[in-house]
């Protein structure tokens, strides 16, 4: 927990309580992996030796082999490199975090706040002028009770369009913006109401279970569902065993996502429009995470469902 603590969901938010700062959480993560039975194991992909492969393709070909054994071991070190420079990233994030939370603590001490955790409603600026006494608002209680009321506003806002476009003050223009948004979901389809597609990362054929989850402090595991979610970050990875399949909104083969769930051999799938809104924890779908191909299965029967619902409500109005 010294050492990794830090690196959790969310780790670059200051407000973040990360795994050191609540090794509780850490435990109960623990817990969910030994009770938790599905393995992605039972599910990974066998995938070839890629770097047998492209050698044995290159037999006879001494200098493109040099080449390509050159490059490979450039690659692999400059990519661990940036790896482990995101890493220090987030401890560098950490220790800044502990500052926030010794200063809210005292504050909270001192009545300044009605919390500790309060000083993240604050921006840096307000906080570095009531330390220097320059600020226009030294009441920090009055400014936290109103951030918090927008932040609850904000939750419950739909979230904005992937491109915003304003001319002026956006603040002015908000209510236009609303207009801007896409009509219809720009997800690729295969002409079927029931599919969707997206880029494969990882090969396998999963059918289960979808889990969306937007926030993954509010899930412990998935035992074995399918994951649906926007986007991850190197965080997420403590959901990842306990998954069958990855289905991402937003992403690329090269994206947080596609990495891991290759390393780990979790069937993949990235950048599927409007899959978070168009699928729903329970949903049964098929995915296939070499063509990118998502399939709901459940969508026939469920139509069938409304259907005879409906007759059933006619019936009884008739009578």
């Amino acid at each position: 927990l010294q050492r990794w603590g830090d690196r959790c969901v969310g780790e670059l938010k200051l407000e973040t309580e990360t795994y050191r700062q609540r090794p509780e959480r850490f435990l109960q993560l623990i817990q969910s992996y030994v009770a938790n039975e599905a393995r992605p194991t039972e599910t990974a992909h066998e995938r070839p030796d890629a770097e047998a492969t492209v050698l044995a393709q290159l037999r006879g070909r001494p200098v493109q082999r040099w080449l390509f054994r050159h490059f490979l071991h450039r690659t692999r070190t400059l990519v661990s490199a940036r790896e482990n420079l995101r890493y220090l990233r987030t401890r560098g994030f950490g220790i800044v975090r502990d500052l926030f939370v010794a200063l809210g603590e005292r504050w909270a001490k001192e009545g300044v706040l009605a919390a500790p955790r309060d000083v993240f409603y604050l921006t840096q600026a307000e906080i570095f002028a009531y330390l220097e006494g320059a600020a226009v608002q030294p009441d920090l209680r009055a400014i936290v009770t109103q951030r918090r009321g927008q932040w609850q506003q904000f939750e419950a806002m739909p979230a904005p369009p992937d491109r915003i476009r304003a001319r002026g003050s956006v603040y002015a223009e908000l209510e236009r913006l609303e207009t801007l948004r896409p009509a219809k979901i720009h997800s690729e389809t295969t002409g079927e109401a029931n599919a969707l597609r997206g880029i494969g990362c990882c090969p396998g054929v999963v059918e289960g279970r979808v889990r969306v989850v937007l926030d993954p402090n509010e899930c412990d595991h998935l035992n074995g569902d399918i994951l649906v979610t926007v986007s991850t970050d190197p965080g997420w990875v403590v959901l990842f065993p306990t998954a069958s399949a990855i289905v991402v909104e937003r992403g690329s083969l090269l994206s947080h996502s596609a990495i891991v769930s290759r390393e780990m051999g979790i069937p993949c799938i990235v950048a599927a429009d409007g899959v978070t809104t168009r699928l729903r924890t329970g949903d049964r779908i098929r995915m296939n995470g070499a063509t990118g191909e998502i399939e709901r299965l459940d969508l026939d029967e469920s139509a069938s469902e409304i259907a005879a619902t409906i007759s059933n409500f006619l019936a009884q109005a008739n009578q």
